[in-house]
């Protein structure tokens, strides 16, 4: 949606086309930046139907009716799909800069032919349809997959081989830089198990093995290659730290790092 609305910017006529109907979030909330917001709001002990209906209340009065600006209804409720955070898409649909079209089904010479049997004429089209998971530098046999996506525990932990790890594979709806941080972590007291207590890593093992919990936080995503191994945020967050206090491993806390620092003479970033 960024790209479409460069597009608007600039270009002769622009048009997003869309598979289904989708939820849009202002970058920021009261005066927050959304995630930050949402992180906020979500320490709130809602049970997650009510919130789901408080906060899409909130997004109909930030941004009114999506109809208005001739976007389709979603077919999901809110925080079912992954969401799009953007401002300017109303901003550009309202002002007549960028227009919504349906799924592609073809394209016939210059023009691009549209699920409700319009056509428009245009010179450059951009796929932003997703991607799928590949690992080229390494064998596919080494790891398990579902399809096109990644199957690892708490999406880093093979249950092939003990050594092997995955980070980056999260797929949820919010920042993970700090998930980033936590599940190395966890990796690295993984391996100072495997060297120094053997029976914690077998057991912590068997865990891998076992396959993985539900992180899903009751949420009933969308069915689509995208959501199939989404994980609910707080859920994931939660399982990270059952994990680490069921095995006994420190927590990873502002300055946990210092005193290494002040052994090996390294600075900080």
């Amino acid at each position: 949606c960024d790209i479409a609305c460069d597009a608007a910017q600039s270009a002769r006529a622009a048009f997003l086309s869309l598979r289904r109907g989708y939820t849009f979030i202002p970058k920021h909330v009261f005066g927050l930046p959304a995630d930050v917001f949402g992180a906020r709001a979500g320490v709130l002990p809602l049970p997650l139907a009510l919130r789901q209906r408080v906060f899409q209340a909130l997004l109909r009065l930030l941004n009114g009716d999506p109809a208005h600006y001739g976007l389709p209804k979603p077919d999901h409720r809110i925080f079912e799909s992954h969401p799009i955070v953007n401002s300017l898409v109303l901003h550009h649909l309202g002002h007549g800069d960028l227009k919504v079209k349906t799924d592609v089904t073809a394209f016939a010479g210059d023009k691009a032919v549209f699920a409700d049997g319009s056509e428009e004429t245009v010179d450059l089209v951009l796929l932003a349809t997703g991607y799928d998971t590949t690992i080229p530098y390494m064998a596919r046999q080494h790891f398990e997959w579902a399809g096109n996506h990644l199957e690892a525990y708490m999406t880093a932990f093979n249950a092939r081989h003990a050594t092997l790890f995955t980070l980056g594979f999260i797929n949820t709806a919010a920042g993970v830089f700090e998930d980033f941080d936590r599940l190395a972590h966890l990796i690295a007291n993984h391996l100072v198990d495997q060297e120094r207590d053997p029976e914690k890593a077998r057991k912590f093992r068997e865990l891998v093995k076992a396959g993985q919990p539900d992180l899903s936080g009751g949420v009933n995503y969308v069915t689509s290659p995208r959501h199939a191994a989404y994980v609910q945020h707080d859920r994931f967050r939660a399982q990270l730290e059952k994990l680490r206090r069921g095995l006994a491993w420190p927590a990873l806390t502002p300055g946990y790092f210092d005193a290494l620092r002040s052994e090996t003479g390294a600075t900080a970033p």
